[in-house]
């Protein structure tokens, strides 16, 4: 019966997109799966396109790191902060997070720190890890100064439409530890950070991160390189402007 009332969604879905000369999707994964179930369809003349997402590179900048702000958190130079933004709902798989932070605090008592950026029903269970201090929900300008901070974004969550978290924390300049189904399309493996599969990996890639200063710092400054490069707020606004203009100047 799934299946049968899948697919029945997918026909209506398909009829409905095929009186637009283009849709428009987040990244490249969610492309290809359209274009598998038969969303670009040569007869109506239905294009797929890719509209991703930007990020202010000015606001999320890894200049806002410093001694200072670790400090009033706790946190020295020399410990390893490892973080979690957003809702702490069970789609995102929170569990990941808890368990890479229960398994290295105690390996590493005196060299790892967690935040917990966010709310949800998990949030409690996360920030009962030993050294990891939740932060709950805050302002866009707080946000950025965690961001950059912090020196691992561990996010195992496998339903991101684009992936805003991850590429705030790569404009940032943090290393990004995240989903491979999700998330690959923004970080490349072992150069922006790691793609995992298995809660075993993540609890390798981080571990390896802690551990490995260079490498974590080299994958920073590649995500920022990355964000600047690719992401600019303005210049995917200027792109959707661009395709705007190419739809309104379709002839039949």
């Amino acid at each position: 019966q799934r299946v049968i009332l899948k697919n029945i969604l997918i026909y209506i879905f398909q009829t409905n997109y095929s009186y637009c000369p283009w849709t428009f999707v987040p990244q490249p994964k969610l492309l290809e799966r359209m274009k598998r179930e038969g969303y670009e369809n040569p007869h109506t003349g239905n294009k797929l396109r890719i509209w991703g997402r930007g990020v202010d590179t000015d606001h999320f900048n890894p200049a806002k790191r410093s001694r200072e702000f670790r400090a009033s958190h706790g946190v020295n130079e020399q410990e390893v902060v490892v973080m979690w933004v957003g809702r702490c709902v069970t789609e995102k798989f929170p569990e990941i997070f808890t368990e890479v932070l229960q398994r290295l605090t105690e390996k590493y008592p005196n060299k790892i720190k967690g935040w917990v950026v966010g709310r949800g029903e998990h949030y409690e269970i996360m920030t009962a890890v030993k050294n990891v201090t939740g932060m709950g929900w805050r302002s866009r300008d707080e946000l950025a100064d965690l961001y950059a901070n912090a020196d691992i974004l561990l996010f195992p969550s496998t339903v991101e439409t684009f992936g805003n978290v991850t590429l705030e924390a790569m404009s940032s300049g943090t290393a990004c530890i995240v989903d491979k189904t999700c998330s690959s399309h923004l970080v490349e493996h072992e150069k922006i950070g790691y793609c995992c599969e298995s809660v075993e990996e993540y609890i390798v890639f981080t571990e390896k991160l802690v551990q490995d200063t260079a490498t974590r710092k080299a994958m920073g400054i590649a995500a920022r390189a990355k964000a600047e490069a690719q992401y600019k707020v303005r210049d995917v606004l200027r792109q959707l402007i661009n395709y705007y203009v190419e739809v309104a100047t379709l002839t039949d």
